[in-house]
């Protein structure tokens, strides 16, 4: 099984790599360009026990978290100072990890890697399959982004020997009966409370801003106020064509007897349903394979020159079109249901100018980018009627917050001098809406700003009186009317869930304390925290 497996991976370890790196092609040209090297940035390297680590022993955990990151956020990479710091920081953990590992004996063999990385969500379809057509369609931007199976499949190396690390570590963790009834308890508890919301009103309602106060508010938010960046591509469309397939009375038996349980009616009911689906998925995967045909031929390294788009289509005999100027979340009006076209034709730069195949309803398109015009700041001209919009819109939710907040000092008041929260909204004329009655456990309720109110309920009593909680439109005040005890049946059939929580937690807690005893241990020294840069304002 083990060599199955292993030589699997070596046959399909480059669309492996592609399908999982989709959603990471802006961080991954960061990530392994040499200029973001620890000596390029000026950083000493750190060190363990007074010895620096190692230049390529660093960089590959650097790497390695990084990727980690990338995956977890769907390529999402703030380029900041403080992002970059606890980059730094956990890749001299990973490196700390990685030799205590090696110390435990603990290693990762071909197959498990394999089997890690067909578990992972990426490379699974709608059923929940290892689907590898997804391998094929990053082939193109993982050469072109020159990132070796080597690097990945180390990555996935660290991530199983980290895990396994946690998991020794914390399995001294337990969940004693009485932890389990202590947290239990307040979150099964029934609340039952009444609330007052303060919605924003008619932002017409409230003054006009003069012009001095539209020229400062715009001075100071001046980033809200930017136009997008605006993209034009070329493109070709490879369609499917369910008409070009020839579907034969035999392709349809062999289908029928394959998936018999699917169907309650015999053959010939069916035939033509089955045919027209044959032809449908044969076609989609004749144009898939069509699609990434040509996308091969884009394919270029940075010394050659640049294919000539228009050509290769006349050689695949495609029709070449092209967009007007459109954004990321306003796509070309001739696309439909082009978000997936729109997402690619953003991935694109000037090094990186094609796509891969884009699927969509219809059939496959491939892009090649044409101009771009940056995103800027508009002029206070430009941007007036926004501004005006923003102030009125903050100024009517300044409006119901301190509306909110006064009536909340007027119902204490009420309440110090003997009535009941409800008695005390009923004086000052306010509604207050009782809630069905819920438990921190449940997974919401459909009162505003649900999960604060849910926590600040866990800190008061019968009567007590909350402070006034933010929400999106406004805000509230409440009071909790009733707590009622969870019965024996209920504890009894949460104790499972409640058990497996607690225990989670306690893995967490043991697993933290050993970090930072292994951390003290190491004598780690990060060196000198670096300043960062100016902005451009301050520049």
């Amino acid at each position: 099984m083990f060599i199955v497996h292993a030589a699997w991976l070596r046959r399909h370890v480059r669309w492996i790599l592609g399908a999982l790196l989709i959603v990471l092609i802006p961080g991954f040209i960061m990530l392994f360009t040499h200029t973001d090297s620890v000596d390029s940035r000026g950083r000493q390297l750190p060190k363990l026990r007074g010895k620096p680590i190692p230049l390529g022993e660093f960089e590959q955990a650097r790497r390695a978290v990084l990727t980690e990151h990338l995956i977890n956020t769907g390529g999402q990479m703030p380029r900041t100072h403080d992002f970059n710091e606890r980059l730094f920081e956990e890749a001299v953990l990973r490196v700390v990890l990685l030799r205590k590992a090696a110390e435990f004996g603990l290693r990762v063999t071909d197959d498990e890697v394999v089997q890690y990385v067909r578990s992972l969500p990426a490379f699974r379809n709608d059923q929940g399959m290892f689907d590898a057509q997804r391998y094929q369609q990053f082939l193109i931007q993982l050469n072109q982004n020159r990132i070796s199976e080597a690097q990945f499949e180390q990555v996935i190396r660290q991530q199983i020997v980290v895990r396994r690390l946690q998991e020794l570590v914390a399995t001294a963790a337990k969940a004693t009966p009485l932890e389990v009834q202590l947290s239990q308890q307040p979150l099964l508890e029934k609340v039952t409370i009444a609330y007052v919301t303060f919605e924003t009103g008619d932002p017409n309602a409230v003054p006009e801003p003069t012009d001095e106060e539209i020229a400062a508010y715009y001075e100071q938010n001046k980033r809200r106020f930017v136009a997008p960046e605006k993209r034009r591509v070329r493109y070709v469309k490879v369609p499917v064509d369910p008409a070009s397939q020839t579907i034969s009375d035999d392709d349809v038996q062999r289908f029928y007897e394959r998936n018999r349980q699917r169907w309650t009616n015999e053959l010939a009911e069916v035939q033509q349903e089955i045919r027209d689906a044959l032809a449908r998925s044969r076609a989609q995967r004749a144009a898939g394979d069509r699609a990434t045909e040509f996308a091969m031929q884009l394919v270029f390294k940075p010394d050659e020159p640049r294919p000539d788009f228009a050509a290769v289509a006349a050689r695949f005999q495609l029709p070449v079109s092209e967009t007007g100027w459109f954004t990321a979340t306003n796509g070309p009006p001739e696309i439909a249901n082009g978000a997936e076209f729109v997402a690619a034709a953003f991935a694109l730069t000037p090094s990186v100018p094609f796509s891969d195949p884009v699927p969509a309803a219809d059939g496959y398109y491939v892009l090649e980018l044409l101009e771009r015009q940056p995103s800027e700041v508009m002029p206070l001209s430009e941007a007036r009627a926004a501004v005006v919009a923003q102030l009125l819109a903050q100024r009517a939710r300044e409006a119901a917050v301190q509306a909110g907040k006064d009536a909340l000092e007027k119902v204490r008041e009420q309440i110090k001098a003997g009535k009941s929260f409800l008695e005390a909204c009923a004086a000052l004329g306010l509604n207050p809406i009782t809630a069905e009655p819920f438990t921190l456990m449940q997974a919401r309720t459909e009162i505003p700003g649900d999960q604060a109110v849910r926590e600040a309920s866990l800190r008061l009593p019968e009567g007590g009186v909350s402070d006034f909680i933010p929400t999106a439109n406004g805000g509230l005040f409440f009071a909790v009317l009733k707590r009622e005890p969870p019965s024996q049946e209920e504890l009894k059939q949460q104790r499972p869930r409640m058990f497996a929580t607690v225990l989670q937690q306690n893995r967490e807690m043991i697993w933290q304390a050993w970090l930072a005893q292994l951390w003290a241990e190491q004598q780690v020294d990060l060196g000198p925290r670096p300043q960062p840069a100016p902005t451009s304002d301050e520049s």
